[in-house]
């Protein structure tokens, strides 16, 4: 197994520090996934080779993939930010170690998950409501990583749970469960569990 250091929150190792994504934001970007397959998979391919998938998200939708109640103005503007964080809050990946899988020279790349956001107001829904919806555009990093099936769709209530632990537990231990056979267990100690999400001790 290769490990490949990666760092939060920069798109260079020096660059400005912009912001670490949370539990919320990955319940987020499981929604948003989710729309752009019920959507059909649309993505573009341009002619730099580049590649762009796109879903629609209708701002109250989302809201409800993530279980929310509340529908107010407040609330819809906090779901419109943290979308937008997808698109502001970097990674970088330190190549090196990776020779053989990556071009020669190539040191290192930073990246967002989400290339794009523009916000659509529409037609009204009712007296005082508008219709907002996102169009999300993944970045080309992302939209690869989508059209490749490397990356693993969360089940819908798994976006619909609040507690960051329990959150952070389930998505570490589903795939290793759902890569066992049926019936088997998995034990896993309590330090370790500790150790691999990064937990205060």
């Amino acid at each position: 197994t290769t490990i490949i250091p990666m760092i939060r929150g920069r798109i260079k190792p020096r660059a400005e520090e912009r912001g670490i994504l949370t539990v919320e934001h990955g319940r987020i970007l499981g929604a948003l996934e989710f729309l752009w397959a019920q959507q059909g998979c649309p993505y573009v391919q341009y002619d730099t080779k580049a590649v762009a998938c796109y879903c629609t998200v209708p701002l109250r939708e989302l809201a409800e993939l993530l279980g929310r109640r509340s529908f107010g103005g407040r609330d819809l503007l906090e779901l419109y930010d943290y979308v937008f964080d997808l698109k502001t809050r970097p990674y970088y990946l330190e190549l090196e170690s990776m020779e053989g899988y990556v071009p020669p020279g190539l040191k290192g790349l930073g990246f967002s998950l989400v290339g794009d956001v523009t916000v659509l107001d529409g037609e009204p829904l009712g007296v005082g409501r508008a219709r907002t919806v996102l169009k999300v555009v993944f970045s080309d990093t992302y939209s690869r990583q989508l059209l490749s099936r490397r990356v693993v769709s969360r089940p819908l209530e798994l976006l619909k749970t609040r507690m960051e632990m329990t959150f952070l537990a389930r998505l570490y231990l589903e795939p290793i469960l759902l890569s066992r056979e049926e019936g088997r267990e998995h034990g896993v100690e309590l330090k370790h569990l500790i150790d691999v999400l990064n937990l205060p001790s």
